[in-house]
Order: structure tokens, then C-alpha cells, then sequence
């Protein structure tokens, strides 16, 4: 956590996480840290369960900077699923959020979490250990009264936004602290005003001994500067889909990546990323450590809704925002942000007619491609800088290099990546050695523009012929009234698969048929058309094709 703590002296009053500063984040990550210390003796890895907040990512600094792995779980696991993946990952501590620990305590029976104090409770179940944490932190505005508590437990007012207390964790307010006396008790640190000091600082002027013993004991179990090899955090994928693989994510991937992306995006001084996609996923978090590494700002906001990205567009200072396919479609006619300078697109296939819209309207978009296995972006570029490359998934970043293998005669393969961003391998299993299969099929043009035709298992092949899905979408996309759609395989006795079309639309099936008849070979017209109201979706926003089949499957 070295950013942090060098970013708080550089950049101390500069807010980072919503009206949190630099300075502010540092003294509650160190204060989260003393608290949950304790609780975690001897453990090298948690699992942290919580919704957006400014208090997950202070959790997760606090536990990295107490040298303790922790692995990401996804907010729509069940119970059972979050137990398996703690299982799987050989953790036996979760901490978690208030709203998550509501979730446990109704699928789970558990009742009667202990109250350890105002900030933290604590559950035993055998091996097992669930701590909840509040999912707010408790700090007022620069503007309101402070209120300290003095050798006596007298309570003596201070105004002004130059003093703190922490008091379990918790910052009262500011960053800047007065103390002639310091009062440690078990959980808590009682100041009173005397002498100036900034927190943050190895500087803390003429103190009593006790803040001398603080100190010291914060800074003995803190590691400020971990090695590149350090793994900062685990990250499970397909858990919504399938089998999850558990990727490592390490601090030299993260370094390597923050670097590449600030060049592609470019950094000012008045960044705002707003966050609405998940933390737990790798879109959601590489937008905290990026804005970390530049000492930008970070707006989190608990979940996507389109109210809330319209809102934060028109009435906050937001300058950038990522987001997926199926939500900037939503609401792409709506936004009205003249300070945003970039919105970066990816994490599924995007239609050809909202990109076009996007020209047409001249948003910021860049689009991306990237995976939690490479930590985020691989691949980006600005389609306002190159018009004539939509149909392009990106050009790739610093350092990294795509290998077409086993092409066809027009060039088409496997792509396979290599990159500084790139894990060393998944959690338990055999180590990467050189470049990394994707999965994925596609191809590079004479620039070194990638284009993917389709993920390697969402091929559909019909008596002999590859069917593309991306291709049909990507066709369908143009037609009026069209809003969702997702083209599946499903089992054919004759053809060995057929395609079959999930859609979300008022067109009728002849309509469809013959608007794919004027623009698609024969053999990938979808053989059947099944309607929906909404097609299903992960957290990210993805369509997941495996319910879809399944339920197509069962019918």
C-alpha cells in the first residue's frame, strides 16, 4: 500500500473516495487495521463479502496493509456458494458488510452475532469466523462540530475542521489532528488539544510517550510497501456461470497495469471516475487502484441503476465512467455530461449500433477489452480518434502482445496473450508458462487492431459450419425495436447444433426472419425465436448465455 501512504503526503487534502481525502483514507485504513488486527492473528487470507462502499475499500486497504490476502466474492452468492468458495480459496474468516451479513443470517440461521464494539461483530460457527463490519463509515462534514473526550470523560467541544478522534476506527473528522494528550484504551484513542500534528506523517512534533507506543505498535504490523510478487487479492470468475477459477491478482500486475492505462486514457489533475460496477469484479476495483496510483478522485456509488449514473453525469463533477454494453444502451440518448472525457466500454460484446450512436452523438467512448485474468484492460482504444476501427475490440497497451495460432485462410484463430498484467496462474492450479489461451477466436489487422468473432465456446457449429453469434447480434442490433438479443446453441439430432435466438423485442417472428434473410447466409438464420421481457444478466451486466441454454434445453 505504498501509493496510499506516499499519496497522503503528496496529495493530503485532495479527495480520493467520495468526500474522503487522501489524508482522510490513510488515517482510517491504519486505524480499520488496529482493529481488525486482533481478530486475524495467523491468518494469510480472508474472504471479504460487501456491496460498493467507501468502507469496502477501507477494509480492503486494511487488510492489505496487514499483509492478509483477500479473496473478492461476488454479491449474488448464495450462502451455500459463498461457503464453497471459502472452502475452495482455504479461508475460515469472512468479513463482511452489514447487508451482507443479513443475507447469511437468513439463509444461514444465524442469529446471534456477538457485539465485539461499535464497530465490528463477530460469529463463530466450528472452523468458521463471520465479521461484520457497518457499511458506512461514521464521519460528518468538514463543517460540523467535533466533539473529544478529555482524561476524565469530560466532553470538551472543539469546532472547526482541524481535529479527530479515533474512536474504534472511526473518523470524526479532517485530517489534521491536535493533541497535547493522548488516553489509549482498549478500543479507543482520546485526544485532547494542545500541539499540531498531521496524520500521515512520520512528523508528529513533541508527543507524549503513549502516541510514541501508538505509532509503533500501528507501524510494526503495517506493510506499507509489499514485494511486486505480493498477491493483493483473489478474484473469482464464472462463479454466476459455472465452476469459478480463482485468479491472483499481484501487486506487479496492478503496478503494470495502472502505468498502461493512465497512457492510453491520459490523467488530469480533475479526474473523477464514477463507480458503479462492481468491486468485488475487476472492473469495479482497477477504478480505485488506478485513481489511487494518480492521486485522482473516485466517486463509488453502491450499484448501477440508470438514475444514478444520469444523476452523477449532470450534478456531479464526474469526468469518467465505465460501464458495459447493456447499460450504456439504456441510457445513451440521456446523457448530458460536458465534463466527461471518457467512458470506457467493454466486459461483453458491443452492438455496432450503439457504437454508431456514440460517434453520432461524439461521447467519449473507448473501447476495451480485458479479462480478470490480465486485471482489466488489454486492448483500448478512442473510437472518436478512430472511426474507421468500430468493429475493432482495441489496440493493445504497453506491453502487451497478441498471438493469432492455428489461423484459417483468412486469418482467423485462437487469440493468445501475453503481458506484464497477465496472473502467473489460477489459484491451486498449474503455473502459466508464456503467453495465455483466451479463449477466444478472432484476428489482427495490418495496424494491430484485435477483433474477436466470438468466444471459443459460444461457436456454434452447424453441420460443419462455424456459426458466429456475435455476427447475428451484431445484425439484429440494427433493426428497430430490437433490445435485447443472444443467439445460443442448442442440441440438433441432424445438424449437431442449431442457432436459436433469445430476444427481447415487440417484432413479430416473421418480421425478424426477414430482416435476417436480406442480410445473413441461409445456414445462420436462428431455427427457432424464443421471447423474453429481460434477458438474464450477471452483476456485471452480461448476458449469461448458460442459463439461457439451459432453460432453451429444458423447454
Amino acid at each position: 500500500m505504498k501509493w496510499l501512504y506516499e499519496r497522503a503526503q503528496t496529495h493530503r487534502d485532495t479527495y480520493f473516495l467520495n468526500e474522503l481525502t487522501y489524508g482522510d483514507v490513510l488515517t482510517v485504513t491504519i486505524a480499520t487495521a488496529k482493529r481488525l488486527a486482533p481478530h486475524l492473528r495467523g491468518e494469510s487470507r480472508i474472504a471479504l463479502w460487501a456491496e460498493n462502499s467507501v468502507s469496502m475499500a477501507i477494509h480492503l486497504f486494511a487488510l492489505s496493509t496487514l499483509g492478509i490476502e483477500t479473496v473478492l466474492l461476488n454479491t449474488n452468492l448464495t450462502e451455500r456458494e459463498v461457503t464453497e468458495q471459502m472452502e475452495s480459496t482455504g479461508v475460515h474468516t469472512l468479513l463482511m458488510s452489514e447487508k451482507m451479513a443479513q443475507v447469511l443470517r437468513t439463509q444461514k440461521g444465524i442469529c446471534d452475532i456477538l457485539e465485539l464494539d461499535r464497530s465490528l461483530s463477530i460469529e463463530r460457527k466450528g472452523e468458521l469466523q463471520y465479521i461484520c463490519f457497518p457499511s458506512s463509515l461514521n464521519y460528518p462534514s468538514n463543517s460540523v462540530t467535533s466533539t473529544l473526550y478529555d482524561k476524565d470523560h469530560s466532553r470538551e467541544t472543539v469546532y472547526g475542521s482541524d481535529t479527530v478522534i479515533v474512536d474504534n476506527g472511526a473518523l470524526v473528522a479532517g485530517n489534521k489532528l491536535k493533541i497535547t494528550d493522548v488516553i489509549r484504551e482498549e478500543n479507543t484513542i482520546l485526544v485532547n488539544e494542545l500541539d499540531k500534528v498531521t496524520i500521515g506523517t512520520n512528523s508528529w512534533g513533541n508527543r507524549p510517550d503513549c502516541v510514541h507506543d501508538f505509532e509503533s505498535t500501528i507501524h510494526s504490523q503495517i506493510e506499507w510497501n509489499p514485494f511486486n510478487d505480493t498477491v493483493f487479492c483473489i478474484i473469482n470468475t464464472s462463479a454466476t456461470t459455472g465452476k469459478f477459477k480463482s485468479v491472483p491478482v499481484r501487486w506487479s500486475q496492478i503496478e503494470a497495469h495502472v502505468k498502461a492505462s493512465a497512457k492510453v486514457l491520459g490523467v488530469k489533475e480533475d479526474d473523477n471516475w464514477l463507480v458503479v460496477l462492481p468491486m468485488f469484479h475487476v472492473s469495479g476495483l482497477s477504478i480505485i487502484l488506478r485513481t489511487l496510483y494518480n492521486g485522482t478522485r473516485a466517486t463509488i456509488r453502491e450499484k448501477f441503476s440508470e438514475q444514478v449514473v444520469l444523476e452523477a453525469l449532470e450534478t456531479e463533477d464526474v469526468t469518467m465512467v465505465s460501464l458495459v454494453p447493456t447499460v450504456l444502451q439504456r441510457i445513451v440518448d440521456r446523457i448530458e455530461a460536458p465534463a466527461l472525457r471518457a467512458i470506457l466500454l467493454g466486459g461483453e460484446f458491443i452492438p455496432m449500433p450503439l457504437l454508431q450512436e456514440c460517434v453520432k452523438r461524439e461521447l467519449p467512448v473507448y473501447k476495451t477489452y480485458g479479462m480478470s485474468e490480465t486485471f482489466a484492460q488489454s486492448t483500448t482504444f478512442s473510437i472518436r480518434d478512430y472511426p474507421n476501427k468500430l468493429a475493432s475490440v482495441g489496440y493493445p497497451l504497453e506491453g502487451v502482445t497478441i498471438d493469432i495460432r492455428n489461423p484459417d485462410e483468412e486469418g482467423v484463430g485462437e487469440v493468445w496473450l501475453s503481458s506484464p498484467m497477465l496472473m502467473k496462474g489460477y489459484l491451486n492450479k498449474e503455473p502459466i508458462h508464456g503467453a495465455f489461451n483466451t479463449d477466444d477466436i478472432g484476428y489482427v489487422d495490418d495496424d494491430g487492431f484485435l477483433y474477436l468473432l466470438n468466444r471459443r465456446k459460444d461457436i456454434i457449429i452447424s453441420g460443419g459450419e462455424n456459426i458466429y453469434p456475435k455476427e447475428i447480434e451484431d445484425v439484429l442490433y440494427g433493426m428497430d425495436g430490437i433490445l435485447e438479443c443472444a443467439v445460443i446453441p442448442v442440441s440438433d439430432s441432424k445438424w449437431g447444433q442449431v442457432p436459436v435466438l433469445c430476444v427481447v423485442t415487440n417484432c413479430s417472428e416473421d418480421e425478424i426472419r426477414e430482416y435476417l434473410l436480406n442480410r445473413l447466409a441461409k445456414y445462420k438464420m436462428p431455427k427457432r425465436m424464443i421471447y423474453f421481457e429481460t434477458l438474464p444478466k450477471n452483476s456485471m451486466g452480461k448476458i449469461l448465455r448458460q442459463e439461457l441454454i439451459n432453460k432453451v434445453e429444458r423447454a
